[in-house]
Order: structure tokens, then C-alpha cells, then sequence
């Protein structure tokens, strides 16, 4: 009984909030880059090819002399300097590049530095406003693995794996490197088109819109659009089904393998109507999210997340609440989350909590905040009785934290408690606007620090950086504000 009355309080929710009123989705950026992208899975789910065009265009002021790319993939060789992996895998990957074109001239053999940056000379320099086409033939081995990227019990998780561009910014282009800690990963909206080729008992969860399936004897393709997304995920999975809703204009899709109530598709489509309304309308037409082995709790990409298959339905609840906020922010509104990982993922763990407020749970939103108050009191004292000196600074790079549960607890216990001191300030009214200004002023491009201050502060009339800097220094004080 006490499922079934979530559920319909669930669905409940969503047919009301239909009603209400919502920022719109705002309207997409000039001059993306584009990706095609033609992929094709062998039956063993040990390899692919991959065949990939980018047009980039030189938005910049300055002349450009090389294309840099990402290569992630090569974080789960065996050999690698920057591994994405914990312990040693049974099956290693990576991917090799066999052949480059600029604008359909062959090109010599690329660089490739530290085996996760590929630098492609230009033939000429590139001249702002222009643009050009890299195309790169491409052979990918899949690791064994439950992670972003690799194969585990007839599941293979595709993120992470494509050469995708580096950001080109202040005259350079970002040559970050990879960690296992946190989400290393920084990118620019673009447009997609993508022809997925795979084995016909294989089921693809995909970012994007399917806009056909062609069948021929064993293997099947899709073809995908996906427009204004600044990363592209798969999950290709056996017997694999799904459920759907509907919020608005956005079809909602959850992937799963086994048994199943329609708990986990109300919670989606509720999550999705929550942060709707709160933030701004969700302009993607499809929002996937697929159950498959992962090592994480989940992970978010544009209009598809990652929900690990095994953790039970309270926690499930959590990380399909936590995976639907990021589609606003990392992923709609970009950051920098490898500088500044706190301006996305202290948000969205407020937001998870934030979420049981706004839907009447007010207990449960108060219980939620004395649980992450007590576990990071308990892990700064076990840091101080080490080291007096500990430095819990929430403002710092992934690469200052020595292991994902330090990270979990200052940028995602703490920072959450920092921005429900924001909204304890502020108020609910000023909040709402704060984001919903946040929003409108930058979906689909990249907001630095400086753009958050700003853009949430006008929006809450009010200077929302003297409220939140003062938890990186250490230094709380207490605030009584009449707003």
C-alpha cells in the first residue's frame, strides 16, 4: 500500500503541475560545431569501429594552427597515465586513430600526447569564422568494465569513448587531464547525427531522437538526431525493455531488464515536472533513463542517464532525482567540473534534497539535511584528528582530492548544505528566480564562476557570492536577512 500511494501521489503531481506556469526553454546558440558520427558494434561486444566527422568553427578572435581532441578512451589501457579505472580490468581498452582528413585532404599521421590528447594541424591557419571538417577513422577496443565506458553482463555502457573537441578558450585550447575522481569532462553544445549499427538482440538506449530503425539479417541501425547537446551516451543491452510518460512536450523513457513497477517511471517523470517548473522548461524531446551495471549509483549525460541496476528503490529514487537535476545543470547550463566542480554538483546534491520540499515532503527535506550534516561532521573530524591542517575547501580542482569519497563529502555533503544556507537567506521566491535567470541566461553555453554570481544574483536582486564564499574560507557566519 505504501507504494502504490507514492506512485499515485507521484502521477498526481505531475497531472497538476501540467498547469502551472513555466520559464520557457530558451533558444539554441549560433555556429555549433557538428558531429557525425557512424558507429558499428561487433556481436562479441569486445570492439567497434567508428567513423566521425566535426565541423568546428573558429567562434574565437584569434587565428587557430590545430584541432585538439579528447581521447577518454585510452584512460582504460593498460599502460595509461591517467587511469579511469580502480583495480587492474580483465579486458583493457582504448582506440587507435588510423587515418585523418581536413575538409577531405588526408592528413599525416596526428599527435597524440599523453595518449589522451589528438592535435590535428591545420593545412592553413583557421581564421575566426571559419570552419572546417575532421574526419577520423577510428578502431575501439572495449575494456571490461562497469564503468562510463566498457561491457558487463551483456551490457555495454558507451560514454566517454568518441574523440569529442577540447574547448578552445582565453587563446588555448583546455588540455585537461583524466581522473578517476568526480566527472573530469568539459565540453561545448553541438548538433549530432549518429547511424548505430549493433546486433538485432541488442536494445540501444541512446541520447537524441531515434528517427528510424533499418533492419538487416542479424544487425540493426539506428539513426539518432540529437541536437544542442555538448556530450552523446549509448547503452546497448540484451532483452532489454522499457516504460514510458509524458511531461509536456518530452517523452520519458526507463530502459530496464527484469522485473518492474511503474515506481521508477513516476519518479522520473516527476523529478522531470519538479525541475521544470522550478527552473525552466526541459527543451529536449526524449529524456532516457536506462538501468545497466555501474559502479556509481549513476551518471548524467544530455537527455540520457546511467541508473546502476543494483541498488534498491529508496536509493534508486535518489539518484533518478540527483540524474534529472544535472540535465539543467552540466549538462543544459554548462561549468567548468574539473575547476569548479561545486558550481554544478553542490547544486544539483541540494537540488536532490530540495526536490522533497517543493513536493510537500518537508519532514523528509529536514531529515535529509540533519543526515548530510552529520556525516560530513563525522568525516572532519576524522580529517582534523589526522591533520589539524585539513584544508575541506569545497572551491577546489578535482585533482586537490586524494579519493571520491573526500570528494563526496565536501563538493556534494557540504556544498549542499552551503546552497540550502543560500535558499535559508534568500527565501524560496528569490531562489526560484535566481535559477530560473541562470537558466534563461545560459543554456547551452558555459558559465564560469563569475557568470553564476552574476546571473543568479540578478535574478535574486540581491549579492548571492557574499553568501556563498565565505564556506570556502571556512569562515560561516550567521546570517539574518528579511527578504
Amino acid at each position: 500500500m505504501k507504494k502504490a500511494f507514492v506512485v499515485i501521489f507521484l502521477l498526481f503531481f505531475v497531472v497538476f503541475s501540467m498547469s502551472a506556469c513555466t520559464e520557457k526553454a530558451p533558444e539554441t546558440i549560433e555556429n555549433k560545431n557538428f558531429y557525425k558520427l557512424n558507429l558499428v558494434l561487433n556481436e562479441e561486444l569486445s570492439s567497434m569501429s567508428l567513423y566521425e566527422e566535426v565541423t568546428f568553427y573558429n567562434n574565437s578572435e584569434v587565428e587557430i594552427n590545430e584541432i585538439v581532441f579528447h581521447l577518454y578512451a585510452n584512460a582504460y589501457r593498460k599502460e595509461a597515465i591517467k587511469v579511469a579505472y580502480f583495480d587492474a580490468l580483465t579486458r583493457y581498452g582504448g582506440i587507435s586513430i588510423n587515418s585523418v582528413t581536413l575538409d577531405g585532404v588526408q592528413c599525416e599521421t596526428p599527435n597524440i600526447y599523453n595518449e589522451q590528447i589528438l592535435k590535428v594541424k591545420c593545412l592553413t591557419p583557421l581564421k575566426p569564422q571559419e570552419k572546417i571538417t575532421i574526419g577520423l577513422d577510428c578502431s575501439i577496443d572495449i575494456p571490461r568494465a562497469n564503468l562510463r565506458f566498457g561491457e558487463w553482463e551483456d551490457n555495454v555502457n558507451l560514454a566517454n569513448f568518441y574523440p569529442i573537441l577540447a574547448v578552445f578558450e582565453n587563446g588555448a585550447w583546455r588540455e585537461d587531464a583524466y581522473t578517476y575522481i568526480g566527472d573530469p569532462f568539459y565540453s561545448e553544445t553541438s548538433d549530432y547525427e549518429i547511424a548505430f549499427t549493433l546486433p538485432t538482440e541488442y536494445t540501444l538506449a541512446h541520447s537524441g531522437v531515434e528517427m528510424s530503425k533499418n533492419q538487416e539479417k542479424d544487425v540493426h541501425t539506428y539513426n539518432i538526431s540529437c541536437k544542442n547537446m555538448r556530450d552523446v551516451a549509448f547503452v546497448a543491452g540484451k532483452d532489454m525493455r522499457y516504460v514510458t510518460s509524458v511531461y509536456k512536450d518530452t517523452t520519458i523513457k526507463y530502459y530496464y531488464q527484469g522485473e518492474k513497477s511503474v515506481e521508477e517511471i513516476a519518479i522520473a517523470t516527476s523529478a522531470m515536472a519538479t525541475f521544470s517548473e522550478l527552473v525552466g522548461e526541459y527543451p529536449y524531446e526524449v529524456y532516457s533513463l536506462v538501468e545497466t551495471p555501474f559502479v556509481f549509483g549513476g551518471m548524467e549525460y544530455p537527455s540520457l542517464v546511467f541508473i546502476a541496476d543494483d541498488v534498491d528503490i529508496q536509493e534508486k529514487e535518489t539518484v533518478i532525482i540527483h540524474e534529472t537535476a544535472h540535465q539543467w545543470f552540466a549538462m543544459l547550463i554548462g561549468s567548468d567540473s574539473i575547476n569548479a566542480p561545486w558550481q554544478d554538483e553542490s547544486l544539483v546534491s541540494f537540488l536532490t534534497n530540495y526536490y522533497y520540499e517543493l513536493n510537500g515532503a518537508h519532514d523528509k527535506f529536514e531529515s535529509n539535511n540533519a543526515l548530510l550534516t552529520k556525516s560530513f561532521d563525522n568525516f572532519i573530524k576524522l580529517k582534523y584528528a589526522e591533520n589539524p591542517d585539513y584544508d575541506k575547501n569545497i572551491n577546489s580542482t578535482l585533482y586537490k582530492f586524494n579519493t571520491n569519497y573526500e570528494y563526496s563529502q565536501v563538493v556534494y555533503n557540504k556544498g549542499a548544505l552551503m546552497f540550502n544556507k543560500l535558499y535559508e537567506v534568500i527565501g524560496k521566491k528569490r531562489f526560484q528566480k535566481a535559477l530560473a535567470n541562470y537558466y534563461r541566461s545560459y543554456a547551452y553555453k558555459i558559465a564560469s564562476v563569475d557568470d553564476f554570481y552574476a546571473s543568479m544574483s540578478k535574478g535574486a536582486g540581491l549579492d548571492v557570492k557574499g553568501i556563498i564564499e565565505p564556506y570556502f574560507a571556512n569562515k560561516i557566519v550567521a546570517w539574518n536577512m528579511e527578504v
